[in-house]
């Protein structure tokens, strides 16, 4: 693919997902004016919450689709986790971690982060998502695991997956797959049993 197509779907998806928040804050700003005392404190309510959405969105973006992250080769496994929890707040998924050890790589953190927001969009009317991560000699290995009552993927995102289709609701998938291919990583997803997602990434040991 081109690269210029590449930068277009990308900021497609970012604008869409940011839309909401910012357009949100607008109306909140709207409200304002309104003498209504409960209005009023209806809208800043609203402003809030949605600013501190549209910060979470963005600060998981520049990890996830940027090279914006902590200081050196690695990234601390706390800071990972803390972009997952703000892009997911409010929201009714719910993340617990596992028992994994060691810090992802930059390169490797920005695959483990789409895959992660894939297996929770999948996730659409809410549900818990388990996510496991270990980086040792042998390599960075990351398990989403995800179950709820509704689990669905956008139609063609598995071939997105497999670098097979391509639009822009379906940059994101295929956007994984470049990252997967470009560290040699081994993608698999599973979509079994009913109301289950898993999303498997192994990155091995440089040799």
């Amino acid at each position: 693919m081109p690269d210029l197509t590449l930068a277009e779907l990308l900021c497609s998806r970012l604008c869409h997902d940011l839309i909401g928040p910012v357009t949100a804050v607008a109306h909140g700003i709207e409200f304002l004016a309104d003498d209504d005392p409960n209005m009023r404190q209806q809208a800043l309510d609203l402003m809030g919450k949605s600013a501190a959405q549209g910060t979470a969105c963005l600060q998981f973006y520049r990890v996830a689709f940027g090279q914006a992250a902590s200081a050196g080769e690695s990234i601390p496994r706390a800071e990972v986790a803390g972009l997952v929890a703000g892009l997911l707040q409010g929201g009714k998924v719910k993340v617990t971690w596992g028992a994994g050890t060691g810090d992802p790589s930059r390169r490797t953190a920005r695959l483990f982060l789409n895959l992660i927001q894939i297996g929770a969009e999948a996730l659409v009317r809410g549900g818990a998502l388990a996510i496991d991560l270990a980086c040792d000699a042998q390599g960075e290995r990351c398990r989403i695991a995800g179950t709820g009552p509704a689990v669905r993927l956008p139609e063609g995102a598995e071939a997105a997956l497999a670098a097979e289709r391509l639009d822009a609701r379906l940059i994101q998938p295929y956007y994984a797959r470049v990252l997967a291919s470009v560290l040699g990583a081994r993608l698999a997803l599973t979509l079994a049993p009913p109301g289950a997602i898993t999303l498997d990434a192994l990155v091995p040991a440089p040799t």
